[in-house]
């Protein structure tokens, strides 16, 4: 009885990318519960220089708006300990699910009020980290979620967030004995399950979130696209540093002939004033008189 009472009845929604590619493609899919009325597309932002260019976005809710689930865009951001952009991210410093959860609530949900967060130590995961002679790099995702209640529609909403959260943290000497550090973070996405009568059950919030899952075509095509980007960028910073180093060679190349030119000019100059000076002197006291050759100035 207790199993039947706890069973949760689902309906698939799709996810649709109408705009990356030659052709609409099923991007995703996530169960929510049956009989709700849903929507998902895939946001493209073209010439994004911080993050994804792309962002699932999904919105499922009961007929009587007793209940929804969302998905939010991506966000992506970065900060140094010296003050300077880092890239092209909008400023902020969060490094963990918690910090950046606590931020989106605060610009999502305003009047909310945070009753509870705890890190989701199931899906975080080290990605990558190295150390060597005074510089370190570590790559890891973190994910927390969160429980806010307030009031819509005079309704009494409890909502459970949840997010994961990619983050690049690197640390690197200076001379002088400085610390060059940077921190860049890009959060896949808030998904929420928000309910009038009490909290979702973590049980059937887990299972709708393990539902959530990108179509294999869809996914090839992104990651075929990914390392052709990576590469394109590879090729345009070959090529940046190949004419800046051009750039270097030819200003020393035209350095030095200005130099020599004025060489010359001056060894000119020199000689002719030593000249006009031979032909102006006295003819009386040219036995008591030195001519001195004119310096040259060095260059």
């Amino acid at each position: 009885a207790q199993a039947a009472s706890d069973a949760l009845r689902v309906q698939r929604v799709e996810i649709i990318d109408a705009k990356g590619f030659e052709r609409p493609m099923l991007a995703a899919t996530i169960m929510v519960p049956a009989g709700w009325q849903s929507r998902g597309e895939v946001q493209w932002t073209p010439g994004r220089q911080c993050g994804r260019a792309y962002g699932l976005l999904m919105q499922a809710a009961a007929a009587d708006a007793s209940a929804a689930i969302e998905l939010s865009a991506p966000e992506a951001w970065g900060a140094t300990n010296y003050g300077a952009p880092a890239g092209d991210c909008p400023q902020a410093s969060f490094a963990s699910a918690g910090e950046y959860l606590s931020s989106w609530i605060q610009r999502h949900r305003k009047d909310a009020r945070m009753v509870e967060f705890k890190p989701r130590p199931d899906k975080s995961r080290v990605i990558g980290q190295q150390q060597s002679s005074g510089s370190s790099l570590r790559v890891w995702v973190d994910s927390g979620q969160a429980l806010i209640t307030y009031r819509q529609g005079g309704r009494e909403m409890h909502e459970l967030l949840v997010t994961n959260v990619i983050l690049n943290h690197s640390r690197m000497s200076m001379p002088g004995g400085q610390m060059f550090e940077s921190i860049q973070g890009q959060a896949l996405g808030v998904l929420a399950w928000r309910n009038a009568a009490a909290p979702v059950p973590q049980r059937h919030f887990d299972l709708m979130w393990a539902t959530l899952r990108t179509a294999p075509e869809w996914q090839a095509r992104i990651d075929a696209a990914e390392r052709q980007m990576a590469a394109d960028n590879a090729a345009t910073q070959a090529k940046i540093s190949q004419i800046q180093a051009e750039i270097s060679r030819q200003t020393l190349e035209q350095i030095r002939r200005k130099q020599i030119a004025l060489a010359v000019v001056v060894r000119w100059v020199g000689r002719e004033q030593h000249a006009q000076s031979v032909a102006d002197r006295d003819p009386r006291g040219h036995d008591q008189k030195r001519i001195a050759e004119s310096p040259i100035l060095p260059v």
